[in-house]
């Protein structure tokens, strides 16, 4: 990797991020029928009470993200997440390794950290919220959440470590913090209201309505997503996403979000077996380079635009839909 490059990732309140993979991945499947019509809450009272039962009776991946899937995707083995010495030393390299760990719960904050880092403008940060949790499924029983805590240990200390280091940071940051900090979310605000008619609720799910104002801006809120982002700045940058060896560094939980689809879509040599470390994931997709390039290749036939098939293919794969219909 290029000697500047960046390591950057992000992590979210354990509840949160506990709630949010019952849901996504469906853990209710595993428990007995006379759950099928509770309130979420009591779904997840079940499950966090009885997490050894149903970790048995998981299926696939879907035990690496029953319990501390941050800590996992950051590269700490499942055997390491009970044991505070291990969680501690992890920790330490990881603040070794990144240059920027984001806070979901701080995220516009997060931002001007990485504009002021990347020398970014205002609208290289701008976002519009997609296919956003609604509140209403959210965790609100004390104890529950002292309980989703304590199952995952090491998310938890490894949220409240890069909490603390972010307001740091942004003490670091300069007098001017608040000042900007103001102006991006009326900034945002005022982009809110020019590109989304209105909010929508679908399957637990907030959703953006777009204004039909065909606003350049607006459509590529919509539409924009990482890759095709960084794809976009190495372009400008002289580099490009299909070099042989590329500047970009896709952060862990980029990668663990990617790899499935990757392998589902290209049958290409699993990753799984190197869940627990890091640096071979990083290497293994870092000499598979090619993947993007593949699904480029395939749908420039069809006459579709790199930026187009790019965004095509991650909103097919985050959504569980056919990704194979892109490269035939």
């Amino acid at each position: 990797m290029a000697r500047d490059t960046k390591y950057i990732t992000i992590v979210r309140d354990p509840v949160d991020q506990w709630l949010s993979a019952v849901t996504f991945f469906n853990f209710k499947k595993y428990l007995p029928p006379r759950f099928s019509n509770l309130s979420t809450e009591l779904v997840a009272w079940e499950l966090a009470n009885r997490p050894k039962l149903y970790k048995k009776k998981m299926r696939g991946n879907d035990p690496y993200y029953f319990q501390n899937n941050q800590a996992f995707d950051l590269g700490l083995g499942l055997g390491h997440c009970h044991n505070s010495s291990a969680i501690t030393k992890h920790i330490k390299l990881l603040d070794n390794k990144m240059d920027l760990v984001l806070i979901n719960e701080y995220f516009d904050e997060s931002l001007l950290l990485m504009k002021k880092m990347f020398c970014w403008s205002w609208t290289d940060i701008l976002y519009i919220s997609v296919n956003q949790q609604s509140r209403r499924h959210a965790i609100k029983n004390d104890t529950l959440k002292e309980l989703v805590r304590k199952n995952n240990k090491a998310d938890q200390y490894i949220y409240k470590h890069f909490n603390k280091s972010l307001w740091k940071k942004i003490q670091d940051y300069g007098a001017n913090f608040s000042k900007d900090l103001a102006f991006f979310r009326r900034f945002r605000e005022n982009t809110n209201k020019k590109c989304v008619l209105e909010d929508i609720v679908v399957q637990g799910r907030l959703l953006h309505k777009p204004q039909a104002n065909n606003l350049k801006l607006c459509e590529e809120l919509v539409n924009r997503n990482q890759i095709s982002q960084i794809a976009e700045k190495q372009t400008q940058s002289g580099a490009h996403i299909n070099d042989s060896k590329p500047t970009v560094k896709l952060s862990a939980s980029n990668i663990m979000q990617m790899k499935w689809a990757m392998n589902k879509t290209l049958r290409t040599k699993p990753l799984l077996k190197y869940e627990n470390n890091l640096t071979d994931i990083e290497s293994t997709l870092n000499q598979n380079t090619s993947l993007l390039s593949k699904i480029i290749a395939n749908a420039s036939k069809r006459g579709m635009k790199e930026s187009l098939v790019l965004q095509r293919f991650l909103a097919a794969c985050r959504n569980d839909l056919n990704c194979k219909e892109l490269l035939t």
